[in-house]
């Protein structure tokens, strides 16, 4: 028996944004898929 990963059609974004700057910046967001379901979407900042 195989697993197939449930497939969920999530069409949002979440907006990306850049906290603090120079050295001290630090990017959240920028997601496509819901949280930690980095198998089915685009996750480009990892926790």
């Amino acid at each position: 028996m195989t697993f197939k990963t449930p497939e969920i059609e999530y069409n949002g974004r979440i907006k990306e944004i850049i906290l603090g700057n120079g050295n001290n910046s630090v990017t959240v967001g920028g997601e496509t898929a819901y949280p930690f379901y980095i198998f089915d979407a685009k996750m480009p900042h990892l926790p």
